[in-house]
């Protein structure tokens, strides 16, 4: 029989899975960095959670299982694998996953696709109607172009002229 917690308020938490493990039953969870408890302020220790839920996890005499490396805790190499890359993921805060994922090379963002509104960006930039930059900019937003801002206008089609 497979019991399934989801975290959450009420009976479905860690606290309660935790407390429902027997000897040699096995705990699984896609990595075992999501065992801390999220940094909800700046004297929050997620590091300190992750470490109490492993050692009580550990004291019931029980076995982790980290689905996405399909480690288990029973093995030391195994163990001590789960620990260091849980540790990791929690200083890093999140980041690198997606970049690690896409390669040590990831570029980011891609670039935005100007085409659909050049148009209508161009006429609006280099009418004499606006006195300044940012209401060529104002005008722009208010066509529907998805524009934030002077800087952004100026790095899509150059100087206006307008010195503003």
């Amino acid at each position: 029989m497979t019991t399934v917690y989801v975290e959450g308020c009420g009976p479905e938490s860690l606290a309660e899975a935790i407390r429902a493990l027997r000897k040699g039953t096995r705990i699984a969870v896609l990595y075992a960095w999501l065992l801390a408890e999220p940094k909800t302020s700046t004297k929050a220790q997620p590091r300190s959670s992750l470490f109490a839920a492993l050692k009580a996890i550990d004291d019931r005499g029980s076995i982790l299982l980290e689905l996405a490396t399909d480690r288990k805790s029973d093995k030391l190499a195994d163990g001590l694998g789960i620990v260091q890359d849980a540790v990791e993921a929690l200083a890093k805060g999140g980041r690198g996953l997606k970049s690690a994922a896409n390669g040590a090379r990831s570029r980011g963002r891609p670039k935005m696709d100007w085409s659909p509104w050049l148009e209508i960006m161009e006429r609006e930039w280099d009418s004499i109607a606006h006195a300044t930059n940012a209401d060529a900019v104002k005008a722009m937003q208010d066509k529907g172009v998805p524009i934030r801002d002077v800087r952004q206008a100026i790095y899509v089609l150059k100087a206006s002229g307008r010195g503003n």
